[in-house]
């Protein structure tokens, strides 16, 4: 006789808790198929969206960009995301995984740097660079500290 599914309730709980929807599958002994189900209908947002919004709203606040401003939306702005996304365990699409190696391969001799009135731009890397992809704001605020190791080029 099969075993009853797990609630709801149970569902819920781990993923407040902070588990994955492969964490919770592997918990409750249930596919990740029937988690992401179980979610949709208790109406919690996609996991993958609420962290694109966090790691969006990140930047933001790094760099002094407004919420709906373009520069966000940039693609050197969108390959930044993606690889802090990607260095936070988060697991890209093939395409994706592609261009965020590409964009990296191109990081190697240069640093991405923001200027508010221009944008996002490439400048060549400097020995003060080290192996960060990212230039450091002129004042950065705190939250550049907890974040700057997820901007390290890979070995």
């Amino acid at each position: 006789m099969n075993a009853p599914l797990p609630s709801r309730h149970d569902v819920a709980r781990l993923r407040i808790d902070g588990f994955t929807d492969e964490e919770i599958a592997k918990e409750l002994g249930v596919t990740t198929t029937w988690v992401v189900h179980q979610m949709d209908q208790l109406g919690f947002p996609d996991r993958r969206t609420v962290r694109e919004g966090q790691v969006r709203m990140y930047v933001g606040h790094i760099w002094g960009i407004p919420e709906n401003h373009s520069h966000l939306t940039d693609h050197p702005a969108q390959m930044l995301m993606a690889y802090t996304l990607m260095r936070d365990g988060d697991r890209l699409s093939d395409f994706q995984r592609r261009l965020v190696d590409q964009w990296v391969e191109r990081l190697r001799g240069a640093v991405l740097a923001y200027d508010p009135t221009h944008g996002w731009y490439y400048q060549p890397r400097t020995p003060q660079d080290g192996d960060t992809v990212v230039a450091a704001p002129v004042d950065p605020p705190e939250l550049w500290s907890k974040l700057q190791h997820f901007w390290q080029l890979p070995e």
